[in-house]
């Protein structure tokens, strides 16, 4: 019984951290959000949510991978 308190103990102390990191990270977002260089962040903000990752077959000198191209 001790050994799954401690592990409920530890994932409600992980949780309470996450939840800690994003209202942070929030909070910092909206600031510079908020500031001179706006514009610019947004749109790198857009294209981050935008990102997609390679498909899991791609090969280094292949079109979809080539930063040459």
């Amino acid at each position: 019984m001790k050994r799954q308190s401690q592990k409920d103990k530890e994932l409600a102390d992980n949780a309470r951290l996450l939840r800690a990191w994003k209202k942070f990270h929030r909070e910092e977002r909206e600031a510079v959000l908020a500031g001179p260089h706006s514009v610019t962040l947004a749109e790198l903000f857009r294209m981050f949510a935008n990102l997609k990752h390679a498909p899991t077959g791609a090969q280094p000198g292949s079109s979809n991978c080539n930063p040459d191209t």
